[in-house]
């Protein structure tokens, strides 16, 4: 998927091509200027070289009138004077173009200074964005580690409070079969009763046992809801 930042990055080598062109369009311009500027000073040179010829032809003339000869001069010079006329509107022309390619060029420099601070101003929202992202991250990673921390502890104390149950429940049904026990022996002691005073004086023995180990149980139980 194309994101906005590589069609810029893409927008920004294509400008930078077309300034790259325009720049070499207008060396070879200004070199092509720079040859006709020399062909045109050459050629008036000439120019002037047929004038000054012809001046010395045509003072000749009074002495052997030689027609042909001022002729030919003439010809030749109004022949310079078209081609250096055609150079000096190549010329022109060719300046225009370098003034016109000049322009482009300021508005592809100024088209890739813009792109470039879009590309670096994405650049930086980029990078404030990871660096924000890179916090969350860590402030979320230590509430995950706080929580675990939590749940450890958590379930260390619920394991020691299962093992307290057990402890307790097994304590309890010991207790439980002991009453059980000493409650037989009682009814044993009562339904013998009718034989002696002496299995009466038993029996009598037996109700502080089941009152102290009654006793012992409840003391149990509150100490281990305190705990």
């Amino acid at each position: 998927m194309t994101t906005r930042s590589d069609e810029n990055e893409a927008k920004l080598k294509e400008l930078s091509k077309k300034l790259e062109a325009l720049q070499k369009e207008k060396l070879e311009l200004r070199n092509e200027n720079k040859e006709v500027k020399e062909t045109i000073e050459k050629l008036t040179l000439e120019i002037d070289e047929f004038r000054h010829r012809e001046v010395e032809t045509k003072t000749e003339t009074d002495q052997w009138e030689d027609e042909m000869v001022l002729e030919s001069l003439a010809s030749r010079s109004a022949e310079l004077e078209n081609e250096v006329s055609r150079l000096q509107h190549d010329l022109i022309t060719s300046m225009s173009e370098i003034d016109e390619a000049n322009k482009d060029a300021v508005e592809l420099k100024r088209g890739l200074e813009e792109k470039a601070w879009v590309i670096e101003e994405e650049r930086c929202k980029k990078v404030r964005l990871e660096e924000e992202m890179k916090e969350k991250i860590d402030e979320l990673k230590k509430k995950a580690n706080a929580l675990q921390a939590e749940v450890a502890r958590t379930k260390a104390e619920l394991d020691k409070t299962n093992a307290e149950i057990v402890e307790f429940e097994e304590r309890a049904t010991l207790l439980e079969s002991n009453m059980l026990e000493v409650k037989e022996g009682v009814e044993g002691k009562t339904s013998g009763a009718i034989k002696g005073r002496s299995k009466v004086k038993g029996w009598l023995l037996g109700v502080p046992a089941v009152a102290i180990l009654f006793a012992a149980a409840v003391v149990f139980l509150c100490s281990r809801q305190r705990s």
